[in-house]
């Protein structure tokens, strides 16, 4: 297919010369053109991000499945040790996965041409980061989370009292809304319609259901402005994360 400048030069030939039906059809070839150079593919997107963060996943991956694998283990160890020979038979699993996903990674990148080769000390250095890096996060996430989980608790139960505060301002319904809370059409409004919507929580059937957006209404909002800035805190913790995923089980954008 020819370029968007042999298109261009074909147009200005077809301008010059007064041959209006082949400059319109050029003219649409030329955008048609410049739209393909300028929006990349699905494939090179893939291959881009996978240049940008491609090491960062593969040592997450490895490290899941080394953790996966070393859970068993783990367990049994945990017995004898009041539990620090889990916590170890973990960071262990973790870290060589890790370890083993990032150098599977390199060899990729070296083969596609994302990376030049590396030296034997360069490799060294990667594996010893890799493995060192992600198995001491097992017992740092275990302590974050053992601190963190007061927190989030007491989050879950005041956060019925902080949305209701939050929605005596006449103006908080749709800026909550637009934040991600899910609120109701009386929450969203106020007035009258809260009041209705309120009194018809004690109707059967209906009142269930009133009650349950009510409830996701409270969840969600825990979630958008509570939990998220822990998230955000803990840096992707895995601990964390399914901590807060256990005690607020709500899709969110973080």
């Amino acid at each position: 297919m020819a370029s968007s400048s042999e298109i261009m030069q074909a147009l200005r030939n077809a301008h010059d010369s007064g041959n209006t039906k082949d400059a319109a059809r050029l003219a649409q070839m030329y955008r048609d053109a410049k739209a393909k150079e300028t929006k990349p593919s699905f494939a090179d997107q893939a291959i881009d991000y996978g240049k940008k963060h491609g090491r960062e996943l593969a040592t997450l991956a490895g490290g899941t499945v080394g953790g996966l694998v070393a859970a068993p283990f783990a367990g049994l160890a945990s017995i004898p040790t009041m539990g620090l020979g889990g916590v170890a038979t973990e960071a262990a699993g973790v870290g060589l996965g890790a370890g083993i996903g990032g150098q599977a990674y390199d060899v990729l990148a070296q083969r596609m041409g994302w990376e030049k080769p590396q030296t034997p000390m360069q490799q060294v250095t990667n594996v010893v980061k890799d493995v060192a890096g992600n198995a001491i996060g097992v017992p740092v996430g275990r302590v974050v989370s053992a601190i963190a989980a007061p927190v989030v608790r007491s989050v879950a139960q005041s956060g019925g009292r902080a949305l209701a505060n939050a929605l005596a301002n006449p103006s908080a319904g749709k800026q909550l809304s637009r934040a991600g809370v899910q609120l109701t059409p009386g929450q969203m409004t106020g007035g009258a319609l809260q009041r209705i919507e309120d009194a018809s929580t004690s109707a059967p059937i209906a009142g269930d259901i009133i009650k349950s957006a009510q409830n996701r209404s409270v969840q969600t909002y825990n979630r958008v402005l509570l939990i998220r800035p822990l998230i955000h805190w803990a840096q992707g913790s895995l601990p964390i994360l399914i901590l807060v995923e256990r005690e607020f089980p709500l899709p969110i954008k973080l």
